[in-house]
């Protein structure tokens, strides 16, 4: 990434005059509310840089389900004369939160910084921030000369903030424990209760533990598959204010006995280009003489790197057992058979093998970590009788998500002095970009002032 800065060294003012051409600026205000406030409440329109403009336009828009329109303001003496002509359509498109206007001035005007064009009312109706902001539909924005030039524009859209100083409350359900076959969706896990002063705005959970998900939007736990285990589950939740309040409580899934085989894939949650493990393990492993299953994963999200803690009891190794010849593809098989009279058993829960990966997805990504019949079907069979007989078997997918919580690295130049040349009062600087990394691939945004 490259920027460019303007070094301005007249005496020790930085400024940077307005000309005809300059940018011209169109702004929406950001305003205050308080969050249980139903009062009409207006929201400016200004412009910046307004020099010798023809004629512009645009379309404002904003979320019908936070703000509700009531008018809009006269335009403001300054952008009016005989040569004008402009128009609102404030009727077609508010349902949908539009409005559109229009301005021709031909002999051209300019107004100083930070007039106001009109204002729009507005009462808000809820959510947390609202923008306010200028769109090119159903009318793209533009600006020209007289001469019916384009003109260079920007924006600067603001919003609605509701202030809110009272935090949210959430009432957790107690300690539970359950007894269940094979790991299982679990219901009545959600909240008892949650209270706010205005609104909540979102709600979510993660887990820890035996079960490990990561929801942040989700505001139920139930229905998801919960491992055999203790899986401690934390909601939290967020008012319009940004305020937050969590609670958690511990969530205990018991083997009742007498379920199928299952195999399972872990969860995790983890940070761009980390290392992770994920641990395949099993339940009901009763009796087994031979297992086999696929396993596949996002390849844009985790690279294979190995294979490895073995589960002792079977004798496995990465040669015999394993097959990698889909493993780029996002794909590897495993195959086990024993000869011992009686098959073998292992405890719930042992960890059959674990597989390595980098993470080579962005912050947000994820993946599952899903059984399938490629490139080896899935079968089991069972040494309690003889012969062996085939039996049916459950698996529960895995996931991993990319939360990236490590903070990007940004190195400034040295300082800088620059001769502006004789009678020139501006200079253009180049080399002043800083050197910035991150652990996450892509989607950086660097800005400055000066």
């Amino acid at each position: 990434m490259r920027n460019r800065l303007l070094i301005l060294t007249l005496l020790f003012s930085a400024f940077l005059a307005t000309t005809a051409n300059a940018q011209v600026i169109l702004k929406t205000d950001t305003i205050e509310i308080d969050c249980a406030s139903m009062d009409t409440f207006w929201v400016p329109i200004t412009v910046q840089n307004f020099n010798a403009v023809g004629s512009f336009q645009f379309t404002l828009s904003w979320d019908t389900a936070n703000l509700n329109y009531i008018y809009t303001s006269d335009v403001d003496p300054a952008f009016l004369g005989p040569n004008v002509l402009l128009g609102f359509d404030t009727t077609n498109f508010i349902a949908q939160g539009q409005m559109t206007f229009f301005w021709t001035n031909f002999g051209g005007s300019t107004v100083p910084d930070g007039n106001e064009l009109f204002s729009v009312a507005f009462v808000r109706t809820g959510g947390s921030f609202t923008p306010v902001e200028f769109a090119n539909m159903p009318v793209s924005i533009e600006v020209t000369d007289p001469s019916g030039n384009e003109i260079p524009w920007e924006v600067m859209s603001g919003g609605i903030v509701p202030i809110d100083t009272g935090g949210p409350s959430v009432e957790c359900p107690a300690d539970l424990t359950v007894m269940v076959p094979v790991p299982s969706p679990i219901p009545g896990l959600e909240l008892v209760d949650q209270m706010d002063n205005c609104e909540i705005d979102n709600v979510g959970f993660v887990s820890t533990g035996a079960t490990v998900l990561n929801e942040p939007n989700t505001p139920d736990a139930s229905g998801f598959t919960y491992n055999f285990g203790d899986t401690e589950i934390t909601y939290t939740a967020t008012d319009v204010g940004g305020n937050t309040a969590s609670c958690s409580f511990t969530l205990t899934v018991e083997d009742s006995g007498g379920g199928d085989l299952t195999i399972i894939a872990g969860n995790t949650v983890t940070s761009c280009g980390e290392s992770v493990a994920i641990d395949i393990t099993a339940v009901n492993f009763d009796s087994i003489g031979s297992l086999q299953f696929s396993l596949g994963w996002l390849n844009t999200v985790l690279q294979y790197d190995s294979i490895g803690n073995f589960n002792s009891s079977l004798t496995l190794d990465s040669i015999n057992n394993f097959g990698y010849n889909s493993v780029n593809d996002g794909f590897i098989s495993f195959a086990w058979t024993t000869f011992a009279q009686g098959g073998n058993s292992i405890p719930n829960n042992d960890i059959l093998f674990t597989l390595y990966f980098t993470v080579v997805g962005n912050d947000g990504g994820s993946t599952g970590l899903d059984f399938g019949d490629f490139p080896a079907v899935q079968e089991a069979f069972t040494s309690a009788t003889m012969p062996p007989s085939e039996i049916m078997f459950i698996t529960v997918n895995g996931a991993l998500t990319i939360n990236d919580m490590i903070a990007p690295t940004l190195v400034c130049p040295n300082d800088t002095t620059v001769v502006a040349a004789s009678g020139q009062t501006t200079a253009m600087v180049t080399g002043l970009d800083p050197m910035l990394s991150d652990n996450c691939p892509g989607g950086l945004d660097l800005s400055w002032t000066a």
